[in-house]
């Protein structure tokens, strides 16, 4: 249900993502960490690159990342690892007119990104950056793709600190013109999340916010805050016309999911009927499934994909019309990742 909008609309709105920027020590070791376990296509050097910077293009299907890491002291990259680790540093948003939404968005309150050369981002989060971009780097899927890899980015989720979910709310529904699609509080019993989804109404780009329930706390949304010294990108959902063949072909390379507790399959058959054919399929690959009005949503999380246990990746799965964001299974998650954080800490 939508609960808050904002009316501000026009030819500077967003057309779709443009990229996202993800930085590394080392951006080859990256790049054969993305491409062997998770499935990239390299597709050659960026030559927008910041000062200082390699930055190489992965693509996955319809998603386009680029991959970057310093080659001179000083470089952005350097100062942004040396405190946060590899991961999301600029989420850019395709527009027609990048000058004038850049313009519009300092207009309602956005303050500069931090890189002269990068004048069309804005600063989000403190050290992260959203840029306004006018060409795509790719329009088609690439000729020969394989149907498991014409994935798109579903949403991303963006973590932020205890108390600061309404102001970031308020910063994509008054500065980028999103809108609120749902709030969500999820208590596991152990640790519990305030969540509230986003998206960009032409576009359909959409974040999903999460902040930890409590000030302190051992919760997985305060874990990553604190190994990500503060907030930032959490997770990258890739969209997948088919999961069960990507869970299996990430698996084959490599990664590594996160195991869901075996008792929430027993009543999934009654939560979800339309999938009681598929339960043990789903069951001993630890999918969670999920239903709204529209449809049926299916969904995963691997494990930490970098050295600090922060960023990680969702395969999701939306069958007929689902627009959910499995709500139903937003406590299995939590538990999941409660008994990662608790293998972690042994």
């Amino acid at each position: 249900m939508t609960v808050q909008t904002s009316a501000t609309t026009g030819h500077d709105s967003i057309r779709r993502l443009g990229y996202l920027d993800l930085v590394a020590a080392d951006a080859a070791q990256a790049v054969a960490t993305l491409t062997q376990r998770y499935g990239f296509t390299p597709a050659g050097e960026s030559d927008s690159a910041r000062r200082g910077e390699v930055t190489h293009v992965l693509r996955r299907g319809k998603a386009v990342l680029l991959v970057s890491s310093a080659q001179e002291p000083g470089a952005h990259a350097d100062t942004f690892v040396a405190e946060h680790g590899s991961g999301v540093r600029d989420i850019a948003f395709l527009v027609h007119d990048a000058d004038r939404a850049w313009k519009k968005a300092l207009a309602h309150g956005a303050v500069p990104g931090s890189d002269g050369k990068f004048r069309h981002s804005i600063s989000v989060f403190g050290a992260y950056e959203h840029t306004f971009v006018e060409s795509p780097l790719f329009e088609e899927t690439p000729p020969g793709a394989t149907k498991e890899r014409r994935g798109h980015v579903d949403h991303l989720a963006l973590a932020v600190p205890y108390g600061k979910l309404d102001e970031w709310t308020d910063f994509y529904v008054e500065v980028l013109s999103f809108e609120v699609l749902m709030k969500e509080t999820t208590d596991t019993g152990r640790s519990s999340m305030r969540s509230t989804v986003v998206r960009e109404p032409g576009s359909g780009v959409t974040f999903t916010l999460v902040e930890p329930g409590a000030a302190e706390g051992d919760d997985q949304i305060s874990e990553f805050l604190r190994r990500n010294a503060g907030p930032g990108i959490q997770h990258i959902a890739f969209g997948t016309r088919d999961i069960v063949a990507s869970v299996d072909d990430w698996t084959g390379r490599g990664a590594r999911f996160l195991a869901v507790p075996g008792r929430y399959y027993d009543t999934l058959s009654r939560r979800v009927p339309a999938l009681r054919a598929e339960v043990d399929r789903l069951r001993s690959r630890s999918i969670l499934a999920d239903k709204d009005e529209k449809g049926e949503l299916l969904q995963i999380f691997t494990a930490p994909v970098f050295e600090r246990p922060t960023l990680f990746f969702e395969l999701i799965e939306r069958r007929r019309q689902s627009s959910g964001f499995g709500a139903g299974n937003i406590k299995a998650l939590f538990q999941a990742v409660e008994d990662e954080q608790q293998r972690r800490n042994q």
